[in-house]
């Protein structure tokens, strides 16, 4: 019963750290998307990657952000054993995901590498990165996690 009580509270702490990690990374990358355009650069349009770059930049650190802070709150109060937080960390885990998955099929082909191509390296990087996630909310949902929530 104990070992559920700190698994919990280390699940509220990992969430608090990497929520904030994202928040303050999307913020750097937000303000330098901004003092680049910001520098009047004008032939962008005719590189396709940077323009694609700068036209998906900002609404992916903006989501970021929103994401970010969604953790960030969830995991303050998953620390004090919220139900609504442990409900909160889940939705928002499905939003990550969401987005996740359409920055992997629909923007990273616009790598100059991968040549406009869904390709198998970006399959499985968001195989990779999705696992993390479906463990939060698979933790989260067991009846003898969700039984130390008020």
């Amino acid at each position: 019963m104990k070992d559920k009580q700190k698994s919990i509270r280390v699940v509220g702490i990992v969430l608090i750290v990497l929520s904030s990690l994202t928040i303050i990374t999307s913020l750097i990358g937000l303000v330098y998307v901004i003092d680049f355009i910001a520098e009047g650069i004008s032939k962008v349009e005719d590189l396709s990657y940077e323009g694609q770059m700068l036209s998906y930049a900002k609404p992916i650190a903006v989501i970021s952000v929103a994401l970010g802070l969604g953790f960030l709150v969830a995991g303050i109060f998953i620390m004090y054993y919220k139900n609504w937080a442990r409900i909160l960390a889940q939705a928002f885990a499905v939003l990550y995901l969401i987005n996740f998955w359409y920055q992997a099929v629909f923007i990273a082909p616009y790598n100059p590498f991968d040549k406009g191509e869904f390709g198998l390296e970006q399959l499985l990087g968001a195989l990779l990165w999705s696992v993390p996630i479906l463990l939060l909310i698979r933790f989260l949902r067991k009846e003898d996690v969700k039984n130390h929530f008020a």
